[in-house]
């Protein structure tokens, strides 16, 4: 069985659940018999006043932030291929789809936002103070 410190915080995932629940070693029991040598821990979880016992926990444990970090995301990641390869296989038997390629960063579409270059003019407002206006064309049109 995995050791823990006491005052160490752990993470838990239930099973079924996707989910991460902090809990803080706060008890470790140590049984020795003829069999051998037992360790318990009891945890403390946020919200509830009593400890569970880590073995009767149903789930997976963590220790670090990073471990947890990569778990949750391998599972993420597979569950957004699992709706992906599910979506796609509706799309196949109900409209006769043929997949398309994935688009590469060469053939992906883009929105352009290319704008029509307009003139600057600083104008002197006297007393001092100047500003800067834009000229487009009809502005261009009207002054000439």
């Amino acid at each position: 069985m995995q050791k823990y410190e006491v005052g160490s915080v752990l993470y838990l995932i239930p099973s079924g659940n996707f989910i991460a629940v902090p809990g803080q070693v706060v008890e470790e029991i140590t049984r020795k018999s003829i069999s051998g040598e037992n360790i318990d821990y009891h945890v403390s979880i946020p919200g509830k006043e009593k400890t569970i016992l880590l073995k009767d926990f149903d789930g997976d444990i963590f220790q670090d932030i990073p471990e947890l970090k990569t778990y949750l995301l391998e599972i993420a990641t597979s569950k957004v291929y699992e709706i992906i390869e599910k979506a796609e296989e509706l799309a196949k038997s109900h409209f006769d789809l043929i997949v398309q390629k994935p688009l590469t960063k060469n053939t992906r579409q883009k929105k352009s936002s290319k704008k029509k270059l307009d003139s600057i003019a600083k104008v002197d407002l006297g007393n001092g103070q100047s500003a800067k206006i834009i000229v487009n064309d009809e502005l261009k049109e009207l002054l000439s």
